[in-house]
């Protein structure tokens, strides 16, 4: 996954950013990237959502190659959503929570339903 907007940089954000301890941390020592908010991922979210009281509405969505789309969201960002690999296991789904009906799933046997 990637977030990034199309004219600014704002300091783009990726999934592997989640194990990169944030910048005013301590050159990374005692790092846990499982703590909220340690972490590069964390740092960047918030201040994109600028700690919660920003929203952003989705124009469209863009399906891609290789099981990948990208979801194109209001002020030129955008989040591409692809593969990291190339294993048969499952990429990526779409689904309602609470809710009991079938999930759309990618892997890399290609497009299904899933529960």
């Amino acid at each position: 996954m990637r977030l990034a907007h199309s004219k600014e940089r704002f300091g783009d954000v990726g999934s592997r950013d989640l194990y990169s301890p944030k910048e005013d941390s301590e050159g990374g020592r005692g790092f846990d990237w499982q703590i909220l908010g340690a972490s590069t991922l964390d740092q960047r979210i918030l201040d994109l959502f600028e700690k919660g009281t920003r929203e952003y509405r989705v124009s469209h969505i863009e399906v891609g190659n290789a099981d990948g789309f990208t979801i194109v969201l209001e002020n030129d960002f955008a989040m591409d959503v692809f593969p990291y690999d190339s294993s048969a296991k499952e990429h990526w789904r779409f689904f309602s929570p609470y809710r009991d009906e079938a999930h759309f799933v990618v892997s890399g046997k290609g497009i299904g339903e899933g529960e």
